[in-house]
């Protein structure tokens, strides 16, 4: 667990631009709008907004209770008591089984000397990246991008996972990492921010053993109020997900302009449109060589 203001510093030196402000620390996501560094910081509209100069267009933030927003972004959430008395006996018995082979099929324990293990790391990008590819939407970065520029992969996925707080989880079979969960928690706020897989263990149930084990661990500490999984999605994810106890939760949010919201609502949709259309085109001599070899 690292404070909130740890995990601003981090992002300053990641390049973010920031600024303190009626005991808030805000950033700018696009010109002259601004939200919270941290985006689980809730308080009450009024209590607290932007230099005014660093917001002309607008801001918003979370709030503690619907009541007080005027919009809202769905989550998948694990709190309260489905958190605190977080157990096996919990869960569905069909995903009791499932955690049970994949505890015991794989080891799973926390990563240490991340740089030890990038190379298995970056296979099972590229093999989620392949199995995407051929059975989902097209992944925002092709399983070509890992072979072609690998060096300039490493440095960057060694910075991100090495970040302040960050905890990565591992599944090994006879020694070789076939899976990882990274999460980080802030104060009470926990962010589950990336579970990858290799295509070749799926039936060990790794997936199944990482969620379990990490959201136990959490639940022993004592110490989180909230586990938040972004991206909601609908379908078989979000039936998943919630078969760990997670719940589609609207958090509610105060714009201080909500058509800019909207606005920007539109704008990042039609990035995410783009970006897939891109990736559907075919591939090239290079990305087939990636063949055979999950976000990055």
């Amino acid at each position: 667990m690292i404070s909130e203001l740890t995990y601003v510093e981090e992002r300053q030196r990641a390049g973010c631009r920031t600024h303190y402000h009626d005991g808030i620390w805000w950033q700018q996501p696009w010109p002259l709008y601004a939200k919270p560094v941290f985006d689980f910081r809730a308080f009450p509209p009024g209590t607290a907004r932007p230099l005014r100069v660093r917001a002309l267009f607008g801001y918003s933030h979370q709030v503690p209770e619907a009541h007080m927003g005027n919009r809202s972004l769905e989550y998948m959430i694990l709190e309260g008591e489905d958190l605190s008395s977080f157990s096996l006996d919990r869960l569905p018995a069909k995903k009791r089984n499932q955690v049970r082979k994949g505890l015991k099929q794989c080891e799973i324990q926390p990563l240490e000397a991340i740089e030890s293990w990038l190379e298995h790391i970056r296979e099972i990008y590229i093999s989620q990246a392949q199995r995407h590819t051929e059975f989902h939407d097209a992944p925002a970065t092709p399983p070509s991008f890992y072979v072609n520029h690998a060096d300039r992969w490493r440095k960057r996925e060694l910075r991100y996972l090495t970040g302040a707080g960050r905890e990565v989880w591992g599944a090994l079979v006879e020694g070789r990492l076939v899976g990882f969960l990274v999460s980080r928690q802030v104060e009470e706020v926990r962010v589950i921010e990336k579970v990858k897989s290799h295509s070749d263990y799926l039936q060990c149930c790794l997936s199944d053993g990482l969620y379990f084990t990490v959201l136990a661990e959490t639940a022993r500490q004592g110490t989180c109020r909230r586990v938040v999984n972004p991206g909601v999605r609908g379908g078989g994810l979000d039936r998943y997900k919630e078969q760990f106890l997670f719940k589609r939760t609207e958090v509610p949010l105060y714009c201080s302009n909500v058509a800019l919201f909207h606005l920007g609502e539109r704008l990042i949709a039609l990035r995410k449109w783009r970006r897939l259309f891109r990736g559907t085109k075919p591939q090239t001599g290079k990305d087939s060589a990636a063949r055979g070899t999950a976000n990055g």
